[in-house]
C-alpha cells in the first residue's frame, strides 16, 4: 500500500528532529563538562537526567531512513538507557556517560563518511569554498578518518572515566586534556594543508606563508595555484571567512564596472 500524503509529510516532519535533536546532544557533550555542577546542584540530578532522556527519546521517533545524522535504532536508544537510569537512581555517574556516546556518534559520522564520494570533512570545507577543486578529496578523506579516529578514541577514554574513576579525574580529562590535544591536532592539520597545498589568499598571514613555501615549489602548490588563476580568470576570488558570508566573492577588476 503506498503511504498516503499526510503520512509522508508527518514522517519528514519528524526526520527533521534529527537538526535540533542533534544540535542539543552535541551542546551536552560540549557543555557538560564545564556546566553539569551547576545544573546539578541548582535542579537535583534527576529532573536533568528527565530533561535528557526526553531529548535522547526524541532521537528514538526520527526515521533513520534518508537521514544522514542518524543512527540505528539501537545505538539512539543507548542515549536513553544512562539518563533514565540516572532519573531512578539519582547517581549522576551515569549521566556522564552521555557525552562519550555524543562523541561516538560523531566520531561514527565521519568514520562512516570515509565510504561516501563526498566525506564529512570536505563539507565542511565547501561551506567556506563552494568551489574547492575534487583534487581535495583524498586529503579530506585522510582528515575525516583522523577525526574520526579520535573522538572513537575519546569516547572510550570518556565512558572508561565515567563508570570506573574518580568524577575529578573525568573532569580533568573532559574539561582540559581532550580540548587541548584536540586544539594541537587542529592547529597541526591546518599547518599541512597549508604547507601541502599551499593554497594562499590575500591575506597577512597567508602572504608570510607564500614568503616562506611558495606555491611553485611542489606539485600539489603548482596545481593549487593553478586553480586560484583559473578562478580569478573566471572572476571569482577567495572565499570570505565570517560564517554569515562564506561565498566566492566576484572579483571587480578596472573596466569591469558599468558604466
Amino acid at each position: 500500500m503506498s503511504e498516503s500524503p499526510g503520512t509522508s509529510r508527518l514522517q519528514r516532519l519528524v526526520g527533521w528532529l534529527w537538526l535540533p535533536v542533534g544540535i542539543g546532544l552535541a551542546g551536552v557533550a560540549i557543555a557538560w563538562p564545564f556546566f553539569a555542577d551547576a545544573w546539578m546542584a541548582r535542579h537535583g540530578v534527576a529532573p536533568v537526567a528527565w530533561a535528557l532522556a526526553s531529548l535522547a527519546g526524541l532521537a528514538l521517533l526520527a526515521p533513520s531512513a534518508g537521514r544522514a545524522l542518524a543512527p540505528p535504532w539501537w545505538g539512539r536508544l543507548l542515549f536513553v538507557v544512562p539518563c533514565v537510569a540516572a532519573a531512578l537512581t539519582e547517581e549522576r555517574r551515569f549521566l556522564l556517560v552521555v557525552p562519550a556516546l555524543v562523541q561516538a556518534w560523531v566520531a561514527w559520522l565521519f568514520l562512516r563518511s570515509r565510504a561516501e564520494e563526498i566525506s564529512l570533512f570536505e563539507q565542511g570545507a565547501r561551506l567556506m569554498q563552494p568551489d574547492a577543486p575534487g583534487f581535495i578529496r583524498p586529503y579530506c578523506h585522510r582528515v575525516s578518518r583522523l577525526l574520526g579516529g579520535l573522538l572513537a578514541t575519546n569516547a572510550i577514554v570518556l565512558l572508561g572515566l565515567a563508570l570506573f574513576a574518580p568524577i575529578s579525574v573525568w573532569k580533568l580529562w573532559a574539561n582540559g586534556i581532550f580540548w587541548g590535544l584536540l586544539a594541537l591536532l587542529c592547529v597541526g592539520e591546518y599547518v599541512v594543508r597549508k604547507w601541502h597545498f599551499r593554497y594562499y589568499t590575500p591575506s597577512a598571514i597567508d602572504r608570510v606563508w607564500a614568503r616562506f613555501f611558495p606555491s611553485e615549489a611542489t606539485p600539489a602548490g603548482r596545481r593549487s595555484q593553478a586553480f586560484a588563476d583559473a578562478m580569478e580568470a573566471q572572476g571569482i576570488g577567495p572565499p570570505t571567512v565570517l560564517p554569515w558570508r562564506r561565498r566566492s566573492q566576484r572579483v571587480v577588476r578596472p573596466g569591469d564596472q558599468s558604466k
